[in-house]
């Protein structure tokens, strides 16, 4: 038998994982799959269901002292131990666990006894229990912790490399870092008891594998500990930048990381950039086109020696900080590109930003860059497209008044509100603001709406006379049929499509139509034609600009993948392009040194408008404004948007 102390500490390592699985698994699929239609348990599963489990709690406690007699005593006692090991009272959830009948205990009430009898050095109770459950039937969170219990028994046995192999196997079912930390300080706690003889089996046996690394970084850490002169640390360096670019897991990358830290007290990142991107799930096309336009960028900077590590967000914000601290602390890039979802941007920014790594992002959510002085984003807002129409509106084309028709939509919605808010800031009025349904395709009730008229109130014929004579009449005058002079559509081209022949039909005329970067599409002139001619959109790409810079990159990019690239693209170019030539920089060796520079940088012109970074973080560019003509669209104007607000700093040469 080994001593209780040494059975403590690898209860707690084992244990260190606990937070996730607690409020998952199989007691939580238990707990929301059970109707609620079950009288008398019925309220406490509702109140799991809801998250209150204090609630829950209580009313169980109160069933179990005045049900004794229920059929469902034990069913009733099952579910307060699981509630109590979601809330992480294990001591609770223990006494009543001891009072279920064996046959009554699920695979985590079987786990949590484990814990138990390692905790009380009984590994023979734990060996009793650990051969009861059903394995085949185990969730991968809780066969990973049976795995765990498996090496601990095995090492008891003195059967080492049997353990190992319990741990390799625990290692691949990993969900989390708190899971990972947990079988990797085993698999530390294990390494460290091997005989000389073991240990070199154990590398003959495992070579290839992370108990390999871990025994190679344990090598190097007492090489470094030995080490006597700065030219023996400096030849750590070598093997260290081996494992750390090998390694799979965060917990080697951040121990050789922190190695490296040592030898290396200055500072150091590699010269890498991370991104994060959905690359598996439903946004893995835009993911996709993303990766496209940084690999063009990668081609068009030959003379970079920087190595890339894509990780998959898959579009899931809980990943978020998991990613940043692994490339941040793992990989140690020297900055992040991405994500793109704006739902993953918000938590990996502030992650970065705990961190100090500079991380350019390409979501358009509001307020990313105000998260911190590391956070960047270049990407086209809604409120950056608002201000350029509403400028070129008011300015140029001398419209005063005008109306809204939008998606009801979150996009709809904001791009309206901002839209409207440019136009009264600048002197204008919105006089109708109408809204339909993202899947509408009959738009009679707000067209009728925007000329005034309720289309539930039935008019005389007479009436309908007037009414149309009157609108003739403004037409054929060549003014507008409405109350208005331009008409703010945030949709895209598809439903642009759909809404355009019937303002026509439904009187709505001689407007100056006005639209977003989402009308930018063949198929608007496509299926709209003339009813959408002369609109004014605003965009941040223009595939058709004169600019060599914009030309070669539409070509390269042709070649390349064999379709036209996007704005998504196009910014994902640019962000690797100004990234990369940021990083020629001698200043950048640090990350809060690169978040300094990125507000500072000058000269740099992008084929998205790109050409710096403000001091709030916000890319400073040009947009595209674009006019529907008979055979596309065409470019009548660019404008500036978010001025510098810092000293500047000159780029190394451009990809121009």
């Amino acid at each position: 038998m080994r001593n209780l102390a040494r059975v403590t500490v690898v209860l707690v390592m084992w244990c260190a994982g606990l937070s996730l699985w607690c409020g998952s698994g199989a007691q939580a699929e238990v707990i929301a799959s059970v109707s609620e239609s079950r009288d008398d348990l019925g309220p406490a599963y509702r109140y799991a269901q809801q998250g209150q489990l204090d609630d829950a709690v209580s009313f169980l406690r109160q069933y179990l002292l005045e049900s004794a007699d229920s059929p469902r005593l034990d069913e009733a006692t099952v579910l307060l131990c699981q509630l109590f090991i979601r809330q992480g009272r294990d001591e609770q959830a223990l006494l009543y666990a001891e009072r279920l009948p064996d046959r009554a205990r699920d695979a985590d009430i079987r786990l949590l006894l484990v814990r138990d009898a390692f905790a009380r050095a009984d590994l023979s109770a734990a060996a009793q229990q650990l051969a009861s459950l059903d394995v085949a039937h185990l969730t991968a969170d809780q066969k990973r912790r049976y795995l765990q219990a498996e090496a601990e028994l095995s090492l008891d046995r003195g059967e080492a490399l049997q353990g190992l192999v319990f741990l390799l196997d625990a290692l691949k079912l990993v969900s989390d870092d708190d899971a990972e930390t947990s079988v990797f300080e085993q698999l530390q706690q294990l390494v460290n008891q091997l005989d000389d003889l073991t240990a070199d089996e154990a590398r003959f046996m495992f070579a290839a594998t992370p108990v390999a690394a871990l025994m190679e970084l344990d090598r190097l850490q007492r090489k470094f500990e030995l080490a006597e002169t700065e030219q023996e640390r400096q030849t750590l360096i070598g093997p260290l930048n081996e494992i750390l670019a090998g390694a799979k897991f965060f917990w080697l990358q951040r121990r050789a990381g922190q190695l490296l830290d040592l030898v290396q007290p200055e500072g150091w990142r590699r010269r890498a950039i991370g991104v994060i991107l959905p690359l598996s799930g439903r946004f893995a096309p835009f993911g996709e086109l993303v990766r496209q336009g940084l690999e063009l960028a990668r081609q068009h900077f030959p003379q970079q020696d920087v190595s890339w590590i894509y990780v998959d967000s898959r579009g899931d914000a809980g990943l978020a900080p998991q990613l940043v601290r692994q490339l941040a602390l793992g990989q140690r890039v020297q900055a992040i590109i991405g994500p793109l979802i704006g739902e993953v941007a918000e938590p990996a920014v502030e992650t970065a930003q705990q961190l100090q790594v500079p991380i350019l992002t390409l979501s358009h959510w509001p307020g990313l860059p105000q998260r911190g002085s590391c956070v960047f984003r270049h990407a086209l807002t809604a409120a950056q497209q608002a201000e350029v129409l509403a400028d070129y509106a008011i300015e140029q084309l001398g419209l005063n008044s005008y109306a809204i028709l939008q998606p009801k939509t979150a996009a709809g919605n904001e791009a309206a509100r901002l839209f409207a808010a440019a136009i009264e800031r600048r002197g204008g009025d919105v006089e109708y603001w109408q809204s339909y349904d993202a899947e509408d395709t009959d738009f009679r009730r707000p067209l009728l709406a925007l000329r005034g008229l309720d289309a539930r109130i039935e008019r005389t014929d007479e009436e309908e006379a007037e009414i149309e004579a009157a609108r003739v009449a403004l037409r054929d005058q060549g003014l507008p049929t409405v109350d208005f002079e331009g008409l703010f559509i945030p949709d895209f081209a598809d439903r642009v499509a759909l809404i355009a022949p019937q303002l026509a039909y439904y009187g709505v005329e001689n407007v100056q139509l006005l639209g977003t970067s989402g009308w930018n599409a063949a198929l608007l002139q496509e299926q709209a034609g003339r009813y959408v001619r002369n609109a004014v959109i605003c965009d941040g790409f223009f595939i058709d600009a004169d600019e060599p810079a914009v030309q070669r990159f539409v070509r390269d990019y042709q070649q390349r993948y064999g379709e036209a690239p996007t704005i998504l693209e196009a910014q994902a170019y640019d962000c690797a392009s100004f990234l990369l030539a940021l990083l020629g920089n001698e200043a950048s060796r640090s990350g809060q040194s690169l978040c300094q520079l990125f507000p500072r940088a000058v000269g740099f012109d992008g084929v998205s408008g790109l050409q710096g970074f403000d001091g709030r973080g916000e890319a400073q560019r040009t947009l595209s404004l674009l006019r529907v003509t008979r055979s596309g669209f065409e470019l009548i104007g660019e404008s500036m948007v978010a001025p510098l607000e810092a000293a500047t700093t000159a780029l190394p040469a451009s990809r121009h």
